[in-house]
């Protein structure tokens, strides 16, 4: 009974993720400014559990794009959401509760609308790879014609130095970015929308981006993609590939790559227009506004994820085990996390060794920058 939930299920996720597939290609293309025209991009699946995602050239053929998503992970994306319900509710209604009453909450909307943002981020993640021309360059230099997000850091490249684990973490961090922004700026949710109309805090006929929003409304749909990003990067880093990561010094990049999620989200929601400036990656100076979005950011929606994500997937913790309950404490993984974030902002020195890599992969900017910038399909900055 049990396998044969399992196989309906997944039928349901596949045929979902088909049809927002083609709803966010028809989108993306339309809105950004192509500079040369793009291959045929084709969406499928993949019953191979490492796999995770994957996009590149289709075998035989350098005109086609296949994004592959395998089966599981879009099953563990829909599992780990269903089974964290209780803290998700818990942290959705803190400091507006008044707007979930038991009466009238509904964790299902919420769930849902959180899998929609998780389903998203993984598909504009994969489609950034393409747009900000990391499967071109790869191409290029490696001889390689995909991009495999459980293998990547070994895959196929024989000597492979700290220079290019930066340089692959580069790609990734500008993949999550660049759909960050993308997801906040330019999508409008259906399911999120729906979601906030529920609970009266927009007006009946809203339909714009998460961006548009303030207030509660704001608190709301901030919290919901905060889940959806931590989910599926900690899902991905914690399962990656790489046999010769116990021999590495330059642990822990996971949570390199959620601190830079983090440093992303809050641009947005901090309505800052200008952040990184020159290789370090500082900040500009920040006016009181800023400062006051950000100090909200944390008291709302980073100190409420760490009060209540005590069994979450960790993509901090080196030695890849989620933390218990009894582990928990204010000054566990997760807290450290959102303190590296809070001195990236305030241009204070990181403390870190996440922190540290941020600054080492921020070296290698423009150097990629003007690496990719011929095999880029898109004229605008997008991060």
């Amino acid at each position: 009974m049990s396998n044969k939930n399992d196989q309906e299920l997944i039928k349901r996720l596949k045929s979902n993720c088909h049809h927002v597939f083609s709803f966010i290609t028809k989108g993306l293309f339309d809105q950004i400014s192509l500079r040369k025209v793009l291959p045929a991009i084709r969406i499928g699946f993949s019953t191979n559990k490492q796999i995770k995602a994957r996009i590149g050239y289709m075998p035989s053929c350098n005109k086609t794009i296949l994004v592959t998503i395998s089966e599981s992970f879009l099953q563990e994306i829909h599992e780990t959401i269903e089974s964290h319900r209780k803290i998700i509710s818990a942290m959705m209604k803190i400091g507006v509760g008044e707007h979930f009453t038991e009466k009238s909450f509904d964790i299902d909307m919420i769930l849902d609308s959180i899998y929609d943002l998780s389903l998203q981020f993984v598909l504009h993640h994969e489609l950034f790879h393409l747009l900000c021309g990391h499967i071109d360059f790869k191409k290029g230099n490696y001889k390689l014609s995909e991009i495999n997000e459980s293998s990547e850091i070994t895959d196929g490249i024989k000597k492979w130095d700290d220079k290019d684990e930066l340089r692959f973490y580069f790609r990734e961090m500008e993949a999550d970015n660049s759909s960050i922004v993308w997801l906040i700026n330019k999508l409008i949710f259906g399911s999120v929308n729906k979601t906030l109309i529920r609970y009266d805090v927009v007006d009946t006929h809203f339909n714009k981006s998460i961006i548009d929003l303030d207030g509660v409304a704001k608190s709301i749909a901030y919290k919901m993609i905060f889940i959806a990003i931590w989910i599926v990067i900690s899902l991905i880093e914690r399962d990656r590939v790489d046999e010769e990561e116990a021999q590495r010094k330059t642990h822990p990049y996971p949570s390199a790559r959620i601190i830079s999620c983090i440093h992303t989200i809050i641009e947005s929601y901090a309505e800052l227009s200008v952040s990184r400036v020159s290789m370090d990656g500082r900040f500009a100076n920040l006016t009181d506004q800023n400062r006051s979005l950000i100090t909200e950011f944390f008291d709302g929606i980073a100190g409420p994820f760490c009060i209540f994500f005590r069994g979450f997937p960790d993509a901090s913790t080196v030695d890849i085990k989620l933390k218990s309950i009894d582990d928990f404490n204010l000054n566990n993984d997760v807290m450290k996390i959102f303190k590296e974030s809070s001195n990236i902002f305030l241009n204070r020195p990181a403390n870190t060794l996440e922190g540290l890599q941020l600054n080492l992969i921020e070296t290698v900017r423009i150097e990629m920058v003007d690496a990719l910038r011929s095999y880029r399909y898109f004229e605008e900055t997008i991060i």
